[in-house]
């Protein structure tokens, strides 16, 4: 279950993490130059990462890949969807954004109805916002959930909301994907604020008390956030390779894909 959830800090931004819904017709037509964000997270204070990915933004599309682990998953702003890949298993699957639109919708509708205060307060969040720093440090606080995020200003704004459209349509697929994570919704929140104020996350800190959902300790993670403008000829190769992988290998329905992972993972 904690392994689960660590996954949804990533990128519940990171996304770490709105039905305050952000469409496709949200962000401009315009595309930012091509550039990647290599996000490390972290557990607590600890100095050893416990995953790393690397997301490339060529095209109009992001691709997502972790630094170990055949999944990899990229987003189809076109084509309103994303395509989740299993190099291992050699199938994918798509995944609509009706679909997931679909599916926190209820998601919602169950967790309002939870005995769990947890679950009740991510499906309908309000948090006590603030800034430090000149508005660089943002807190979003609540007894039962926190986020501390340190953030900076960008030279390209249609960075952000290149990196804010993904991070709320990924914070929904990984809800989806991931059954034992927690709501989107809160991150979601985050996200609008730091587009709000045309910032760009550098560190995201997620406290978390206990419950039933996490278990009796209070969990603590953190997501370090770093923007490179321009793609390598390694990150090229990569695109090429996840392509080719597309086009050769059978696309399987989302039931079936899931069903190919082993037992909780």
């Amino acid at each position: 279950m904690r392994r689960a959830f660590f996954f949804d800090c990533r990128f519940c931004w990171i996304p770490l993490l709105l039905l305050l819904s952000v469409g496709f017709a949200d962000v401009p037509q315009s595309q930012a130059a091509d550039f990647r964000i290599i996000t490390k997270l972290y557990a607590a204070d600890n100095k050893d990462p416990l995953g790393e990915n690397t997301t490339i933004f060529h095209g109009g599309n992001v691709y997502d890949f972790p630094a170990t682990g055949d999944q990899i998953t990229f987003f189809e702003k076109a084509e309103n969807q994303f395509v989740v890949l299993n190099a291992a298993k050699k199938t994918w699957t798509r995944i609509s954004t009706d679909q997931l639109l679909q599916y926190t919708a209820w998601l919602k509708e169950k967790s309002l109805e939870s005995d769990d205060p947890l679950l009740r307060f991510c499906a309908s969040p309000k948090f006590k916002i603030r800034s430090e720093n000149s508005g660089k440090k943002w807190f979003f606080e609540h007894p039962l959930l926190e986020y501390q995020i340190e953030a900076d200003t960008f030279d390209d704004p249609q960075i952000g909301l290149e990196y804010r459209s993904f991070s709320d349509w990924y914070a929904r697929l990984n809800t989806m994907l991931r059954p034992q994570s927690l709501p989107p919704f809160p991150r979601l929140i985050v996200n609008q604020q730091m587009v709000q104020e045309s910032l760009l996350p550098k560190a995201v800190q997620l406290r978390i008390s206990p419950s039933r959902h996490i278990g009796k300790k209070e969990l603590t993670v953190r997501s370090v956030h770093q923007v490179q403008v321009g793609l390598s000829a390694q990150d090229r190769e990569r695109l090429a390779w996840v392509e080719e992988c597309r086009q050769k290998f059978p696309e399987v329905s989302l039931v079936a894909y899931r069903n190919q992972w082993p037992e909780g993972k």
